[in-house]
Protein backbone atom coordinates (compact mmCIF):
# COMPACT_ATOMS: atom_id res chain seq x y z
CA UNK A 1 0.00 0.00 0.00
CA UNK A 2 1.13 3.59 -1.18
CA UNK A 3 1.51 5.49 2.03
CA UNK A 4 3.45 8.36 0.16
CA UNK A 5 0.04 11.04 0.97
CA UNK A 6 -0.22 10.19 4.50
CA UNK A 7 3.30 10.90 5.15
CA UNK A 8 3.29 13.77 3.47
CA UNK A 9 -0.09 15.32 4.98
CA UNK A 10 1.40 14.60 8.42
CA UNK A 11 4.98 15.79 8.30
CA UNK A 12 3.96 19.03 6.53
CA UNK A 13 1.17 20.21 8.40
CA UNK A 14 1.69 18.76 11.80
CA UNK A 15 4.87 18.67 14.07
CA UNK A 16 4.45 14.51 15.15
CA UNK A 17 8.45 13.69 14.25
CA UNK A 18 9.39 11.13 16.93
CA UNK A 19 13.37 11.08 17.19
CA UNK A 20 14.96 12.57 20.13
CA UNK A 21 17.73 13.86 17.36
CA UNK A 22 14.92 16.32 15.91
CA UNK A 23 13.85 18.05 19.03
CA UNK A 24 13.60 21.61 18.96
CA UNK A 25 13.50 21.52 15.12
CA UNK A 26 10.38 21.81 12.86
CA UNK A 27 9.47 20.44 9.36
CA UNK A 28 7.39 23.49 8.11
CA UNK A 29 9.07 25.63 6.38
CA UNK A 30 8.05 29.67 7.87
CA UNK A 31 8.01 31.16 4.57
CA UNK A 32 4.74 30.70 2.41
CA UNK A 33 6.71 30.50 -0.63
CA UNK A 34 9.81 27.97 0.74
CA UNK A 35 10.29 25.47 -1.97
CA UNK A 36 8.71 22.38 -1.07
CA UNK A 37 9.95 20.22 -3.76
CA UNK A 38 11.99 17.64 -1.52
CA UNK A 39 8.09 16.55 0.02
CA UNK A 40 7.18 15.36 -3.20
CA UNK A 41 7.36 11.45 -4.45
CA UNK A 42 8.40 11.81 -7.69
CA UNK A 43 6.51 9.42 -10.19
CA UNK A 44 8.31 6.16 -9.83
CA UNK A 45 10.57 6.63 -7.29
CA UNK A 46 10.64 4.44 -4.09
CA UNK A 47 11.13 7.07 -1.17
CA UNK A 48 9.74 10.38 -0.20
CA UNK A 49 12.40 13.41 1.66
CA UNK A 50 11.39 15.60 3.61
CA UNK A 51 13.62 18.88 4.57
CA UNK A 52 13.83 19.37 8.22
CA UNK A 53 14.19 23.27 9.22
CA UNK A 54 16.42 24.78 12.24
CA UNK A 55 15.52 27.52 14.37
CA UNK A 56 16.50 30.00 11.46
CA UNK A 57 14.47 28.46 9.21
CA UNK A 58 17.54 26.92 7.76
CA UNK A 59 17.46 22.67 6.24
CA UNK A 60 19.78 20.64 8.35
CA UNK A 61 18.32 17.27 7.64
CA UNK A 62 16.59 15.49 5.23
CA UNK A 63 14.13 12.15 6.27
CA UNK A 64 14.14 9.76 3.81
CA UNK A 65 10.61 7.74 3.99
CA UNK A 66 9.45 4.53 1.95
CA UNK A 67 6.51 5.05 0.06
CA UNK A 68 5.32 1.23 0.69
CA UNK A 69 4.03 0.30 4.12
CA UNK A 70 5.12 -3.24 3.34
CA UNK A 71 8.94 -1.93 4.46
CA UNK A 72 7.66 -1.65 7.78
CA UNK A 73 7.00 -5.54 7.64
CA UNK A 74 10.63 -6.03 6.91
CA UNK A 75 12.23 -3.17 9.29
CA UNK A 76 15.01 -5.39 10.98
CA UNK A 77 15.92 -6.29 7.44
CA UNK A 78 15.90 -2.71 5.96
CA UNK A 79 17.96 -1.46 9.96
CA UNK A 80 20.60 -4.14 9.17
CA UNK A 81 21.01 -2.99 5.67
CA UNK A 82 21.33 0.72 6.09
CA UNK A 83 23.73 0.35 9.45
CA UNK A 84 25.98 -1.98 7.29
CA UNK A 85 26.05 -0.11 4.69
CA UNK A 86 26.52 3.42 6.48
CA UNK A 87 29.88 1.40 8.34
CA UNK A 88 31.10 0.44 5.04
CA UNK A 89 30.84 3.71 3.66
CA UNK A 90 32.33 5.69 6.42
CA UNK A 91 35.03 3.77 5.84
CA UNK A 92 35.40 3.99 2.87
CA UNK A 93 35.24 8.07 2.46
CA UNK A 94 38.37 7.71 5.62
CA UNK A 95 39.92 5.99 3.25
CA UNK A 96 39.71 7.53 -0.28
CA UNK A 97 38.66 10.93 0.76
CA UNK A 98 34.90 10.60 -0.71
CA UNK A 99 33.57 13.98 0.72
CA UNK A 100 30.63 13.81 -1.38
CA UNK A 101 28.94 10.75 0.12
CA UNK A 102 26.01 12.09 2.57
CA UNK A 103 26.16 11.18 6.01
CA UNK A 104 22.90 9.30 7.38
CA UNK A 105 21.60 7.03 9.27
CA UNK A 106 18.14 4.55 9.92
CA UNK A 107 15.75 5.65 12.74
CA UNK A 108 13.56 3.15 13.97
CA UNK A 109 10.91 5.80 15.18
CA UNK A 110 10.71 8.58 12.98
CA UNK A 111 7.22 10.09 12.53
CA UNK A 112 4.21 9.49 14.27
CA UNK A 113 1.30 8.84 11.48
CA UNK A 114 -1.75 7.75 14.46
CA UNK A 115 -1.81 6.29 17.54
CA UNK A 116 -1.21 2.73 15.94
CA UNK A 117 1.73 3.45 13.38
CA UNK A 118 5.01 5.05 14.35
CA UNK A 119 7.01 4.21 10.81
CA UNK A 120 11.12 4.09 10.32
CA UNK A 121 12.53 6.67 7.78
CA UNK A 122 16.32 7.20 6.98
CA UNK A 123 18.08 10.51 8.58
CA UNK A 124 20.78 12.20 6.58
CA UNK A 125 22.15 15.67 6.64
CA UNK A 126 20.80 18.46 4.51
CA UNK A 127 23.67 18.49 1.37
CA UNK A 128 21.60 20.89 -0.82
CA UNK A 129 18.40 20.17 -3.41
CA UNK A 130 18.53 17.66 -5.89
CA UNK A 131 20.17 18.35 -9.16
CA UNK A 132 17.10 17.70 -11.24
CA UNK A 133 15.04 21.05 -9.01
CA UNK A 134 19.03 23.49 -9.70
CA UNK A 135 18.72 22.23 -13.84
CA UNK A 136 14.68 22.57 -14.11
CA UNK A 137 13.85 24.96 -11.07
CA UNK A 138 10.00 25.63 -12.44
CA UNK A 139 8.39 28.89 -11.41
CA UNK A 140 7.85 30.59 -8.16
CA UNK A 141 4.48 31.18 -6.47
CA UNK A 142 3.82 34.07 -9.10
CA UNK A 143 4.44 32.00 -12.11
CA UNK A 144 7.78 33.46 -12.89
CA UNK A 145 10.18 31.15 -14.23
CA UNK A 146 13.09 30.50 -11.58
CA UNK A 147 16.44 31.02 -12.34
CA UNK A 148 18.58 28.61 -13.60
CA UNK A 149 22.23 27.72 -13.11
CA UNK A 150 25.00 30.06 -14.87
CA UNK A 151 27.66 28.93 -17.69
CA UNK A 152 30.06 28.59 -14.82
CA UNK A 153 27.88 27.04 -12.30
CA UNK A 154 26.94 24.12 -15.13
CA UNK A 155 30.85 23.46 -15.79
CA UNK A 156 31.57 23.40 -12.24
CA UNK A 157 29.00 20.65 -11.41
CA UNK A 158 30.24 19.11 -14.75
CA UNK A 159 33.72 18.88 -13.05
CA UNK A 160 32.58 17.95 -9.78
CA UNK A 161 30.51 14.98 -11.27
CA UNK A 162 33.64 14.03 -13.39
CA UNK A 163 35.40 13.97 -9.97
CA UNK A 164 32.95 11.63 -8.35
CA UNK A 165 33.33 9.06 -10.68
CA UNK A 166 36.98 9.07 -10.87
CA UNK A 167 37.11 8.59 -7.16
CA UNK A 168 33.98 6.00 -7.15
CA UNK A 169 36.10 3.85 -9.77
CA UNK A 170 39.42 4.16 -7.56
CA UNK A 171 37.03 3.30 -4.55
CA UNK A 172 35.64 -0.05 -6.44
CA UNK A 173 31.73 1.56 -5.66
CA UNK A 174 29.18 1.52 -8.14
CA UNK A 175 25.70 3.63 -7.02
CA UNK A 176 23.64 1.48 -8.86
CA UNK A 177 21.46 4.08 -9.43
CA UNK A 178 22.51 7.92 -10.44
CA UNK A 179 20.11 10.32 -11.55
CA UNK A 180 19.05 13.67 -11.69
CA UNK A 181 17.12 12.95 -8.15
CA UNK A 182 19.86 11.12 -6.25
CA UNK A 183 22.13 13.71 -6.89
CA UNK A 184 21.99 16.88 -4.96
CA UNK A 185 23.94 20.21 -5.14
CA UNK A 186 25.89 22.17 -2.41
CA UNK A 187 26.34 25.86 -1.91
CA UNK A 188 29.38 26.12 -3.74
CA UNK A 189 27.79 23.97 -6.89
CA UNK A 190 29.51 20.72 -6.04
CA UNK A 191 27.48 16.93 -5.73
CA UNK A 192 26.87 14.91 -3.39
CA UNK A 193 25.54 11.69 -3.37
CA UNK A 194 22.34 10.18 -1.99
CA UNK A 195 20.10 7.18 -2.19
CA UNK A 196 21.79 3.90 -1.67
CA UNK A 197 19.84 1.17 -1.89
CA UNK A 198 21.22 0.13 -5.25
CA UNK A 199 24.73 0.59 -4.26
CA UNK A 200 26.93 -2.69 -4.90
CA UNK A 201 30.88 -2.54 -3.38
CA UNK A 202 32.15 -6.02 -4.61
CA UNK A 203 35.45 -5.33 -2.33
CA UNK A 204 33.53 -5.60 0.83
CA UNK A 205 30.76 -7.78 -0.28
CA UNK A 206 27.76 -5.28 -0.02
CA UNK A 207 25.39 -5.85 -3.10
CA UNK A 208 22.05 -4.02 -1.99
CA UNK A 209 19.12 -5.42 -4.50
CA UNK A 210 16.10 -2.75 -3.62
CA UNK A 211 16.57 -0.93 -6.67
CA UNK A 212 18.39 -2.94 -8.67
CA UNK A 213 18.21 -1.61 -12.27
CA UNK A 214 18.50 2.47 -11.86
CA UNK A 215 15.90 5.22 -13.06
CA UNK A 216 14.17 4.96 -16.55
CA UNK A 217 16.09 8.01 -18.65
CA UNK A 218 19.52 7.24 -16.98
CA UNK A 219 19.81 3.84 -18.00
CA UNK A 220 21.36 1.51 -20.55
CA UNK A 221 18.02 -0.62 -22.01
CA UNK A 222 19.99 -3.85 -21.26
CA UNK A 223 20.20 -3.02 -17.98
CA UNK A 224 16.51 -4.24 -17.32
CA UNK A 225 17.16 -7.42 -18.35
CA UNK A 226 20.04 -7.96 -15.70
CA UNK A 227 20.08 -10.68 -13.67
CA UNK A 228 22.89 -9.56 -11.14
CA UNK A 229 25.12 -6.90 -10.35
CA UNK A 230 28.32 -5.36 -12.59
CA UNK A 231 30.84 -3.15 -12.05
CA UNK A 232 29.69 -1.15 -14.76
CA UNK A 233 26.30 -0.28 -13.92
CA UNK A 234 26.92 3.52 -13.39
CA UNK A 235 28.42 3.69 -16.74
CA UNK A 236 25.90 4.27 -19.25
CA UNK A 237 24.01 6.81 -16.33
CA UNK A 238 27.46 8.39 -15.97
CA UNK A 239 27.38 9.72 -19.42
CA UNK A 240 23.98 10.73 -19.59
CA UNK A 241 24.35 13.04 -16.54
CA UNK A 242 28.54 14.04 -17.50
CA UNK A 243 26.91 14.78 -21.23
CA UNK A 244 24.03 17.09 -20.13
CA UNK A 245 26.04 19.24 -17.97
CA UNK A 246 28.19 19.77 -20.57
CA UNK A 247 25.93 20.35 -23.09
CA UNK A 248 24.43 23.19 -20.55
CA UNK A 249 27.72 24.42 -20.57
CA UNK A 250 27.97 25.12 -24.05
CA UNK A 251 25.06 26.18 -25.55
CA UNK A 252 22.60 26.88 -22.03
CA UNK A 253 19.66 27.56 -24.44
CA UNK A 254 19.80 23.75 -24.57
CA UNK A 255 18.02 23.31 -21.18
CA UNK A 256 15.17 24.43 -22.67
CA UNK A 257 14.76 20.79 -24.56
CA UNK A 258 12.95 19.12 -22.24
CA UNK A 259 10.83 19.61 -18.71
CA UNK A 260 10.42 16.34 -17.14
CA UNK A 261 12.82 16.67 -14.02
CA UNK A 262 12.84 12.73 -13.44
CA UNK A 263 14.77 12.99 -16.89
CA UNK A 264 17.41 15.08 -18.34
CA UNK A 265 18.19 15.37 -21.80
CA UNK A 266 17.48 12.73 -23.05
CA UNK A 267 14.00 10.95 -22.07
CA UNK A 268 13.69 7.11 -21.32
CA UNK A 269 12.16 6.77 -25.03
CA UNK A 270 14.83 8.22 -26.66
CA UNK A 271 17.29 5.74 -24.92
CA UNK A 272 15.84 2.61 -26.09
CA UNK A 273 17.53 1.96 -29.35
CA UNK A 274 20.20 3.90 -31.25
CA UNK A 275 17.96 4.82 -33.79
CA UNK A 276 15.65 6.05 -31.58
CA UNK A 277 18.27 8.26 -30.22
CA UNK A 278 19.56 9.52 -33.59
CA UNK A 279 16.30 10.58 -34.09
CA UNK A 280 15.77 12.31 -30.56
CA UNK A 281 15.89 16.24 -30.11
CA UNK A 282 18.80 16.72 -28.15
CA UNK A 283 20.56 14.40 -30.16
CA UNK A 284 19.90 16.75 -33.43
CA UNK A 285 20.52 19.70 -31.53
CA UNK A 286 23.88 19.07 -30.33
CA UNK A 287 25.02 17.73 -33.89
CA UNK A 288 24.01 20.91 -34.92
CA UNK A 289 25.88 22.90 -32.67
CA UNK A 290 28.81 21.22 -33.71
CA UNK A 291 31.22 21.03 -30.18
CA UNK A 292 33.76 18.66 -30.73
CA UNK A 293 33.95 17.20 -27.55
CA UNK A 294 29.94 16.87 -27.19
CA UNK A 295 30.29 14.76 -29.75
CA UNK A 296 32.50 13.26 -28.45
CA UNK A 297 30.44 11.90 -25.40
CA UNK A 298 27.60 11.65 -28.27
CA UNK A 299 28.76 9.29 -30.15
CA UNK A 300 29.93 6.84 -27.77
CA UNK A 301 26.87 7.01 -26.03
CA UNK A 302 25.33 6.32 -29.57
CA UNK A 303 27.87 3.48 -30.14
CA UNK A 304 26.59 1.99 -26.51
CA UNK A 305 23.20 1.49 -27.26
CA UNK A 306 24.22 -1.03 -30.36
CA UNK A 307 26.45 -3.10 -27.29
CA UNK A 308 25.71 -4.91 -24.18
CA UNK A 309 25.56 -2.53 -21.21
CA UNK A 310 28.63 -4.02 -19.63
CA UNK A 311 30.81 -2.88 -22.46
CA UNK A 312 29.98 1.13 -22.15
CA UNK A 313 33.11 2.51 -21.14
CA UNK A 314 33.73 4.18 -17.75
CA UNK A 315 33.52 7.91 -18.16
CA UNK A 316 36.71 9.03 -16.34
CA UNK A 317 38.80 6.73 -18.83
CA UNK A 318 36.98 8.44 -21.95
CA UNK A 319 38.18 12.14 -20.06
CA UNK A 320 41.81 10.54 -19.63
CA UNK A 321 41.64 9.42 -23.38
CA UNK A 322 40.45 12.73 -24.53
CA UNK A 323 43.16 14.52 -22.09
CA UNK A 324 45.93 12.41 -24.18
CA UNK A 325 44.56 13.31 -27.16
CA UNK A 326 44.56 17.20 -26.87
CA UNK A 327 47.91 17.16 -25.04
CA UNK A 328 49.32 15.02 -27.98
CA UNK A 329 51.29 13.36 -25.12
CA UNK A 330 55.01 12.38 -26.22
CA UNK A 331 55.34 8.27 -25.36
CA UNK A 332 58.94 7.41 -24.40
CA UNK A 333 61.62 6.55 -26.97
CA UNK A 334 63.03 3.56 -24.96
CA UNK A 335 61.34 0.97 -23.11
CA UNK A 336 62.38 1.25 -19.36
CA UNK A 337 62.19 -2.74 -19.08
CA UNK A 338 64.05 -4.16 -21.62
CA UNK A 339 65.47 -0.93 -23.44
CA UNK A 340 64.04 -1.66 -27.21
CA UNK A 341 63.84 1.53 -29.16
CA UNK A 342 60.77 2.68 -30.61
CA UNK A 343 60.17 4.33 -34.02
CA UNK A 344 57.07 5.79 -33.39
CA UNK A 345 54.87 7.90 -30.72
CA UNK A 346 51.65 5.12 -31.55
CA UNK A 347 52.61 1.68 -29.96
CA UNK A 348 51.26 1.88 -26.31
CA UNK A 349 53.17 -1.36 -24.95
CA UNK A 350 56.56 -3.01 -25.70
CA UNK A 351 56.70 -5.59 -28.53
CA UNK A 352 59.65 -6.84 -26.42
CA UNK A 353 58.79 -7.75 -23.30
CA UNK A 354 54.92 -6.25 -23.04
CA UNK A 355 55.97 -3.56 -20.57
CA UNK A 356 53.12 -0.60 -20.70
CA UNK A 357 54.95 2.25 -22.78
CA UNK A 358 56.11 5.43 -20.20
CA UNK A 359 54.99 8.80 -20.89
CA UNK A 360 56.70 12.07 -21.59
CA UNK A 361 54.23 15.27 -20.40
Amino acid sequence: MDISREIQQTILHTELLKSKLLTGLHCNPRDPNANRKMAIAYTGRSCIGIPIFNSENIPIYCLRFWKQDDVLKSRKKEKETCINISEVLNKLVKRHDLKFFVQYQFLNEGLVIDEQRIIPCILMDWAGETLADKLYPGHDSNGKPKSKPSKDQYKMMADSFAFMCQKMKEAGIVHGDLSSNNIVVTNDWHLKLIDYDSIYIPSEDVVNTQSSVGTKGFQHPGRFSAKKKSTTDDNFSQLIIYLTLLTYYYNPQLNNVQDKIEEMLFSDSDLQSADKFRDSLAYKEIKKFGNQELLFYLEIIENSLSKPYTEVPFLCDLINERKEEILQVQLANFCGICGHHFDNNTDKYCPDCGAKREKII
